[in-house]
This record gives structure tokens, C-alpha cells and sequence, in this order.
């Protein structure tokens, strides 16, 4: 039973310790906007890195390539030979090479242009070498294709 108004004594004081603590945030509650844009702009680069090669493994032809070697492998009769990891770097080898010229175009049509500061961040998200702003446009036969699939659907 003494130990009860001992244990209240210390459940009521021990609060003012815990809010006399304080976080420093390195100054950031007085930054201005360009502080707090710069975490975000981490968060999502960080973000971008880690779904990158899921990305680029479901975008490119990564995914027929491993199929059509594994199909091979098993139409010559091979169970484990080559190995899976030799399967792998050969598709990952094959899907480079067949998109290099994508990644090429995309690089001096996006990338290059903004870090030579020609372009604004927005419009890198919002061209493309195929969109209405840049001159191309698609031939009759791809709209007729696309007006009569739209209608069926």
C-alpha cells in the first residue's frame, strides 16, 4: 500500500521530464519553401529509384526475352543448363540493346535539354517526341485503327 502514492508520484512527474524534451529539426520549422522542396524532391527521387527496375522490367522487352530463352531452353531438353543467371544477363543484354535507341531519344530529347536548363521541369513531364507540341502527328491509318476499336468497345 505504500508503494501506491509513490507510484501516482512518479506517473505525475514523469510527464515533465518527457515535455521538457525538444526535437531539433536541424532549422527546417524556419526554412523556407526551397528547404522543405528539396526533401520532397529526395522523397521522390528516392521513391523513383525504387520502382525503377520494376518499371523497367514490366516497360521493356526484358520480360519476352526471358520467356522465349527459357522456352528454348526447355525445347532443346535442358532442365538447369544454362543457368538461370546466364539466362538472365543474356535477356538483360538483349532488352539494352534492342532499347538503346529509345533510351537515346528520351535522353537527348528530355534529359540533356534540361540539364542544359532549355527546357523547364514541367515540360519534360509533359512532352514527348510524339506528343501534338512537338510536330508529329499520327497518320490517318492509326486514327481510322483507333476510332473503329474505340466504337467496338
Amino acid at each position: 500500500m505504500k508503494a501506491l502514492p509513490l507510484t501516482l508520484a512518479l506517473l505525475v512527474a514523469a510527464p515533465a521530464g518527457a515535455l521538457a524534451q525538444q526535437i531539433d529539426l536541424g532549422g527546417i520549422a524556419q526554412a523556407d519553401g526551397t528547404t522543405v522542396g528539396y526533401i520532397i524532391q529526395m522523397f521522390g527521387l528516392l521513391t523513383v529509384l525504387s520502382v525503377a527496375p520494376g518499371l523497367l522490367i514490366m516497360t521493356t522487352s526484358f520480360t519476352r526475352f526471358i520467356i522465349a530463352f527459357s522456352i528454348l531452353r526447355a525445347g532443346i531438353g535442358l532442365q538447369t543448363t544454362p543457368a538461370n543467371l546466364i539466362l538472365i544477363s543474356l535477356s538483360l543484354f538483349m532488352t539494352f540493346y534492342v532499347m538503346a535507341p529509345s533510351f537515346d531519344q528520351a535522353y537527348s530529347a528530355g534529359v540533356k535539354p534540361l540539364m542544359d536548363n532549355q527546357i523547364s521541369a514541367r515540360r519534360t513531364s509533359t512532352s514527348s517526341p510524339t506528343s501534338p507540341t512537338s510536330g508529329a502527328r499520327p497518320s490517318p491509318r492509326n486514327r481510322s485503327t483507333c476510332a473503329s476499336w474505340c466504337r467496338r468497345s
